[in-house]
């Protein structure tokens, strides 16, 4: 992993916010995108069937 994401990552962690802003989301999910890790089903996936 490149520096640059490695500190991104690491910043992001040491929040003491429980949530991420617009701007810290999308940093976040370009790191995934690069690295293959984006999750196939969103963590807050509802299925709509009945």
């Amino acid at each position: 992993m490149e520096d640059a994401s490695s500190a991104v990552l690491k910043h992001l962690g040491e929040l003491k916010r429980p949530y991420l802003t617009a701007m810290e989301k999308k940093l976040l999910s370009v790191i995934e995108k690069e690295y293959g890790i984006i999750d196939e089903i969103p963590r807050n996936f509802q299925s709509t069937k009945d």
